[in-house]
């Protein structure tokens, strides 16, 4: 049968490859890797902020992860405050 007239599933198979959201969730960490390493050419400073803890097992490439503690609380209302004002949930 030919390649292009088998469904998306089959022609993976037949090819012996993985699928593309595969192949792609594994690239990620890799080219982060290679930006953090300085393998690739681009200044990883603008894109991640390394983390500033000192407890990191050995390696320095951990990265700082922003918590929802960190966000600003202040700008989103609570549903008290919505119901206040008389916004509806469903409208925003």
């Amino acid at each position: 049968m030919v390649l292009i007239k088998m469904p998306y599933e089959r022609r993976l198979k037949a090819l012996g490859i993985h699928s593309l959201q595969r192949r792609r969730s594994r690239g990620h960490p890799i080219e982060i890797y290679k930006i953090l390493t300085d393998k690739e050419k681009v200044n990883s400073h603008q894109l991640f902020q390394k983390a500033t803890t000192t407890e990191l097992r050995g390696h320095s490439l951990k990265l700082y992860k922003k918590r929802v503690s960190d966000l600003n609380q202040e700008k989103i209302p609570s549903a008290k405050e919505l119901l206040i004002t008389g916004i509806s949930y469903r409208t925003m």
